[in-house]
């Protein structure tokens, strides 16, 4: 596409910097009479509005703005895309492979003065469907925005691109437009799906928040388990950031590329894809809240039991200790009071004529006789 030239081509030589009335930064323009910089002058004669004000500003913000040529976005009309296949459907979207017609532009065509815009023809893209989206809120863009935010800071290496966003022209819905990868999901090739035998349900919500994770494959390169732990970390706050996940799995990387012997893959039953899945399995997006909330409810309530189960038991357990030390006290009195009755008959033995029984039998005999006597 040839852009039409202005006619103060014999002016160009005296572009000077100015503060452009459109993006406020102050960049080049084209003559002297221009208030707007050159390239929110080809932004204007290039895209079109999607009609939404929300859609509109943000991707204006990004065409603008010196970033990466990726970072750039733009709206693009639903007729340039051709051959779209459903390929799957998750909670809140479904996604379609299709072929843009022109494809992206690109991006160095507009940062500089060359008119010459240049486009990637029959480009296979990805379109996400994004579900009742009709009346997009700068909230529901939050995916793009955080996509643009890490494109600005030139960390281009660890993440998807996109591209721009497209409309449908029935529901009016909005569709997310991405390079299409043909490798698919790897995961799907390398292994089973984590809980692929699980019902996915509030049960398995609690268990894991109480530590549960699945298999470690104990197969793989030096550092790979422990940065894979990290990431499980039950504390978000301990996790490593994309930014720092991404040096160190270059850092195993050249481990590995300098290792004499490397890490290889093998073929194991343990973790090899399964063909059929717990029909409680569930791997498309779906709003977890609710699932959440219950299940930190239940959990709630659980530890709770537990807790008072645990006084329960301490208290019957020191009951139980007291009653022993209370019967150790009985039983240690009556002992003293066993001794000391003992002692006391032993003493009273002792005080005791063990001959009066028999002297006063005796005496009686005689005073007997005494009587019979004087009778």
């Amino acid at each position: 596409m040839y852009l039409n030239q202005p006619a103060q081509n014999s002016q160009r030589k005296k572009n000077i910097y100015k503060k452009c009335n459109e993006c406020k930064r102050k960049r080049k323009t084209l003559d002297e009479s221009h208030q707007i910089c050159h390239i929110c002058h080809k932004i204007k004669i290039l895209f079109k509005s999607s009609g939404n004000k929300v859609i509109d500003d943000f991707i204006t913000h990004t065409q603008r703005n010196y970033i990466a040529g990726r970072g750039k976005l733009e709206v693009v009309p639903y007729d340039q895309f051709k051959n779209i296949e459903f390929i799957a459907e998750g909670g809140f979207s479904k996604v379609y492979k299709a072929t843009w017609a022109d494809g992206p532009i690109n991006w160095r065509d507009i940062e500089g003065f060359n008119w010459n815009v240049t486009r990637k023809k029959n480009y296979p893209v990805v379109l996400k469907y994004l579900n009742n989206s009709k009346n997009i809120t700068p909230k529901e863009l939050n995916e793009l925005k955080v996509f643009y935010q890490i494109f600005s800071k030139n960390r281009v290496h660890y993440i998807s691109t996109y591209l721009g966003i497209s409309q449908d022209p029935i529901t009016k819905n909005i569709m997310i437009i991405m390079p299409y990868y043909s490798s698919g999901d790897l995961s799907h090739f390398l292994s089973r799906r984590p809980f692929w035998d699980r019902i996915h349900d509030t049960e398995l919500i609690i268990e894991i928040c109480d530590g549960l994770r699945p298999p470690i494959v104990t197969n793989a390169p030096e550092g790979y388990i422990e940065l894979m732990k990290e990431c499980w970390n039950s504390d978000p706050n301990k996790r490593p950031k994309a930014t720092v996940l991404s040096d160190k799995m270059q850092e195993i990387i050249n481990i590995e590329r300098e290792n004499i012997n490397p890490t290889k893959i093998i073929k194991s039953s343990d973790i090899e894809p399964i063909a059929t899945n717990n029909p409680g399995a569930i791997y498309k997006s779906r709003p977890l809240s609710g699932m959440i909330q219950s299940a930190m409810s239940t959990r709630s309530l659980r530890s709770q039991s537990i807790t008072a189960e645990v006084g329960k038991r301490k208290f019957e357990d020191n009951q139980d200790k007291n009653c022993f030390n209370e019967d150790k006290f009985i039983k240690k009195i009556r002992s003293i009071e066993t001794e000391e009755n003992d002692y006391i008959k032993q003493e009273f033995e002792l005080d005791i004529d063990i001959n009066y029984s028999k002297k006063s039998i005796d005496d009686e005999r005689y005073i007997s006789q005494e009587i019979d006597f004087d009778i």
